[in-house]
C-alpha cells in the first residue's frame, strides 16, 4: 500500500533509522501508522486507544523549508483527540522532498513481533540526500497483573433498630428464700408475730426490767405451759429469757406447743395452759 504525503521536490528528511519498541512504544507508533493508512485498533481490550495528529512545521532545524510534523501518543484522558500533553514522539516530512508510506503487516510469532504487528516505511528522496525510516510496530499483550486489594473503608453508619422480638416464655419460678427477720419491739401488744404465728394478750405490761402478758394465745389456741414455749416467746418478743410463767386448770385440746423450729398442734395428754408470762428486758 503506497500514499504520497509530501510534495515533489528536494527531501530534506532526518537519516534512515530502525526501531523496534515494546508494549509502551508500540501503542505510539500504532497511531502514526493508522493516521498514514486509516487503520483501527488491532486491539481494544489492551489499554488506552493509540492516537496521531499532523500539525504544520515551521521553517528551521527539523525541516528548513518547514513541513509536517506527525505527533504520536496515547489517549490517556479517552477523549479521542491527541492532546499536547499526550504527544510522545514526533516525525517529520519536509516541503520540497516526496515520501511515500507503506504498511505491511507482520503475523504472530514473527522473531520481531510475537504477538504480531505492522513494518511500517516512509521513503523519500531527491537532491542526492535520501530520507528512509523504517519502524516495526508491535501488537501490545495483555495488562499486568491486577494490583493489591486496596485499604478497607470506613464503617458506614448504623442501620436504624429493628423491631423487638416476641417474648420469651416464662421461666420457672425461683426458690423461696428465707423469711425475713422478725422485729425485737421489747414489749407485748394486743396482737403480733412471734414465731410465725400470731400472738395474743388479754393484757399487757411493761416495766423497766419485764414485760407481761395475760390471757396469752397462739393463732386463738392455749399454749403449754412450759420452759420451751415460755423462752420461745420471750426471745420473739424481748430478745432474752423469761422471768416467770404460770397457768390455772387445764388447757383445751389441741393446744400449742414449740416444736424447738416452729410452733405444733397437739392433743398429747393433758397440760396446764400458760396463761400469764414476764419477759425480761
Amino acid at each position: 500500500m503506497t500514499l504520497i504525503v509530501g510534495a515533489a521536490g528536494a527531501p530534506t528528511r532526518k537519516a534512515s533509522t530502525m526501531k523496534r519498541m515494546g508494549i509502551a512504544s508500540a501503542l505510539l507508533l500504532v497511531s502514526g501508522m493508522c493516521a498514514l493508512v486509516g487503520c483501527g485498533s488491532s486491539d481494544g481490550a489492551d489499554g488506552a486507544s493509540a492516537l496521531s495528529r499532523v500539525v504544520p512545521e515551521a521553517a528551521g532545524a527539523n525541516c528548513p523549508a518547514g513541513g509536517q510534523a506527525f505527533q504520536f501518543g496515547v489517549d490517556h484522558d479517552g477523549s479521542g483527540a491527541l492532546d499536547a500533553e499526550e504527544v510522545k514522539g514526533t516525525s517529520y516530512v519536509c516541503n520540497g522532498a516526496s515520501a511515500s508510506a507503506e504498511v505491511k503487516p507482520i503475523a504472530k510469532g514473527d522473531p520481531r513481533c510475537p504477538n504480531g504487528g505492522h513494518a511500517f516505511r516512509i521513503t523519500g528522496g531527491g537532491g542526492g540526500a535520501a530520507a528512509d525510516q523504517d519502524v516495526v510496530v508491535c501488537t501490545g499483550t495483555a495488562g499486568g497483573a491486577a494490583g493489591p486489594a486496596g485499604a478497607q473503608g470506613d464503617a458506614g453508619a448504623q442501620g436504624p433498630q429493628g423491631e423487638a422480638g416476641a417474648q420469651g416464655p416464662q421461666g420457672p419460678v425461683g426458690a423461696q428464700g428465707p423469711a425475713a427477720a422478725e422485729p425485737v419491739l421489747g414489749q407485748f401488744l394486743a396482737s403480733q408475730v412471734a414465731k410465725g404465728a400470731v400472738l395474743t394478750c388479754a393484757t399487757t405490761a411493761l416495766t423497766g426490767t419485764t414485760a407481761n402478758c395475760g390471757g396469752m394465745k397462739i393463732n386463738g389456741i392455749d399454749v403449754r405451759l412450759a420452759t420451751a414455749e415460755a423462752k420461745a416467746v420471750c426471745n420473739a418478743i424481748t430478745g432474752k429469757g423469761f422471768g416467770s410463767a404460770n397457768g390455772l386448770a387445764t388447757a383445751a385440746v389441741p393446744y400449742m406447743l414449740w416444736s424447738g423450729t416452729a410452733w405444733a398442734l397437739s392433743s398429747a395428754g393433758s397440760v396446764a395452759p400458760m396463761q400469764n408470762l414476764q419477759c425480761n428486758r
